[in-house]
């Protein structure tokens, strides 16, 4: 599950005046790499079936997998977000929508 995680959410604000939220995803990429994983590696964000979020004024820094994973949701807003992770970290896309 995602360290923020919500299903069914509306009108909610994530920002944090350029805070940063720390994935450690060197611990699962290591895992991933060496194939030792038991468990999928989660996003740090993910709401589905959601409206009306904003994401902003953040800094998401090495994620395990993909950093802000909006799934069936309308009505969202990301702006002014930083996303960091090592050029060869493994799938750590920045905003990855679900249908």
């Amino acid at each position: 599950m995602s360290f923020i995680h919500g299903d069914g959410l509306h009108d909610v604000i994530i920002t944090g005046e350029n805070g940063t939220i720390y994935g450690q995803g060197d611990v699962w990429w290591n895992m991933w790499r060496q194939r030792t994983l038991q468990f999928t590696r989660p996003n740090l964000v993910e709401f589905k079936d959601s409206r009306s979020f904003i994401i902003s004024i953040v800094i998401f820094k090495n994620s395990p997998f993909w950093n802000i994973h909006p799934v069936y949701c309308i009505n969202v807003v990301i702006r002014n977000v930083t996303i960091l992770a090592p050029s060869d970290s493994p799938n750590t896309d920045g905003i990855d929508p679900g249908m």
